[in-house]
């Protein structure tokens, strides 16, 4: 995942973000998780920047292709004085923005790819749509989409197959309650 993550950073454009992803959601580091933006938006208020720095840390080989996290690192290493990391953190929470609202349209011939279910919130407030309802439509070819209804009635298709994929193989390693495999 190094070179397509070296290629991003070279050239963050749609090529090189699909070919990041791509090698994303296939890595052992990829982990759908519940993102908790919400607590580093928390602990960023409280002034809190040193723990939100260690928790985007622990978060990051999960939530590498998430904006909302390089936001909140980005912020919290402006005022701790970390300019480095700073330029860092805004660099990729811009670029990483950019391609992720560039991934698709919203609808169901072009939906957004995303990797965590937190990217599905970034661009509905990236795009100032509020989600009404939620369901998840599994298509014929296997492909799986969370379509948001927003305000207004619109729908917001969101690719959410290789997130599915790799909660499918999480499921597979679980061991049995009161068991191993």
């Amino acid at each position: 995942m190094r070179e397509p993550f070296e290629n991003f950073i070279a050239n963050p454009c749609e090529e090189t973000f699909r070919a990041l992803r791509e090698a994303f959601v296939v890595s052992p580091t990829y982990l759908p998780v519940e993102t908790p933006m919400q607590s580093l938006s928390a602990l960023f208020d409280e002034g809190n920047y040193t723990v939100l720095l260690k928790l985007a840390e622990r978060l990051m080989p999960s939530c590498l292709l998430s904006p909302s996290i390089h936001y909140f690192a980005g912020k919290a290493a402006s005022a701790l004085g970390n300019t480095e990391r700073e330029q860092l953190e805004v660099f990729l929470y811009v670029a990483l923005r950019d391609c992720l609202l560039q991934s698709g349209d919203g609808t169901p011939a072009r939906p957004y790819l995303v990797t965590q279910v937190d990217d599905e919130h970034f661009i509905m407030a990236a795009t100032s749509r509020r989600a009404t309802m939620q369901s998840v439509i599994q298509h014929e070819d296997g492909r799986v989409f969370d379509v948001l209804s927003a305000e207004g009635g619109n729908e917001v298709w969101f690719d959410i197959t290789a997130l599915e994929r790799r909660r499918a193989q999480m499921r597979q390693q679980e061991p049995p309650p009161g068991g191993t495999r």
